[in-house]
């Protein structure tokens, strides 16, 4: 199993650099709980307000939406990220394959 967060959020910044949009697909198909959860939710809509982009269909239960960057505004930013927390090591094991 993957730690869909971590993909999530590697997915936005490439996009937030690179400047290229990317629609995620299936999200979460093969979980119980199928779709984009709150902590997803709040990546999504931190990634979308650092870098001015426009997000299509990204709402809590959603399994496609599309993220196109516009221009990263630096500054200081602070986002609630609320998760079911998991040792430290899944993150670091899930993350850095």
């Amino acid at each position: 199993m993957t730690n869909y967060l971590c993909a999530l959020r590697t997915s936005l910044a490439l996009s937030l650099v690179t400047g290229k949009p990317f629609r995620a697909e299936h999200v979460r198909a093969n979980r119980e709980r199928p779709g984009l959860r709150q902590q997803h939710l709040t990546a999504v809509n931190a990634a979308a307000e650092i870098g001015q982009a426009e997000v299509e269909g990204a709402i809590v239960g959603t399994r496609e939406f599309t993220f196109v960057p516009g221009k990263v505004t630096p500054g200081n930013y602070s986002f609630n990220i609320e998760q079911r927390v998991a040792p430290r090591s899944y993150y670091r094991r899930s993350c850095h394959r």
